[in-house]
């Protein structure tokens, strides 16, 4: 999967997508959003979120007399943000224990666990 910074109307169904416990159909996407007037708009949307590999086709159900589709999310709220966290920020830039923490990756905890402690350390100097 390629890494791709959600614009504001792919974010806008990836939360709609996120936040329901069932597959959605386009009409349901578009009840759902801030802007129901934009199903055409939707479904080019939902067809890049496919391609970029965030949005999958759950299921093909019928709908009154014809057939449509029904989607879920391919890809959690948590990997996504890790995902732009780690595009925007580079783990040289920050502290080891805080890129983990924020990227969710504890690879080096023994080195994080030295940092951590150091930084106690400093903080319990200056308090006395």
């Amino acid at each position: 999967m390629q890494t791709h910074i959600l614009n504001k109307r792919e974010e806008e169904i990836m939360h709609i997508l996120w936040n329901s416990d069932a597959p959605l159909g386009i009409g349901d996407i578009t009840g759902l959003s801030d802007n129901p007037k934009l199903k055409t708009s939707y479904c080019a949307t939902i067809n890049r979120l496919i391609d970029l590999g965030y949005v999958e086709v759950a299921e093909i159900t019928k709908i009154g007399k014809s057939y449509g589709r029904k989607f879920k999310a391919k890809i959690s709220m948590d990997d996504y943000t890790k995902m732009y966290f780690n595009r925007l920020y580079k783990k040289s830039s920050l502290p080891s224990f805080l890129y983990s923490a924020l990227a969710g990756t504890f690879e080096n905890s023994d080195e994080i666990l030295e940092e951590l402690e150091k930084i106690k350390q400093k903080v319990t100097q200056k308090g006395e």
